[in-house]
């Protein structure tokens, strides 16, 4: 019985360590990664490809769809409808 309350007071300690140094990495990689997206330039990526099809504008999605798809297929993220120029009607 003294024995199990001493190893479980060894033990604790160790846990709480192991968890406080995993969450202070996380916060460490959280705050690089955040720095990274701040400095990184951006750039333009193309809606449309030349087969007609369209990619997500979501920028962590970025998934190709269909033409005439009104919504993403892989995060539901509406995409942006463009109208078709007709030409003008002869006179």
């Amino acid at each position: 019985m003294v024995l199990e309350a001493g190893l479980i007071f060894l033990v604790l300690p160790f846990i709480i360590l192991v968890v406080a140094t995993l969450f202070v990495l996380w916060l460490f990689a959280s705050i690089a990664r955040g720095i990274a997206r701040l400095v990184s330039p951006r750039r333009p990526e193309p809606v449309r490809t030349m087969t007609g099809s369209q990619f997500c504008p979501n920028p962590h999605c970025r998934t190709e769809n269909p033409p005439h798809a009104r919504f993403c297929r892989r995060c539901g993220q509406s995409l942006p409808m463009l109208m078709k120029v007709l030409p003008p009607a002869a006179a």
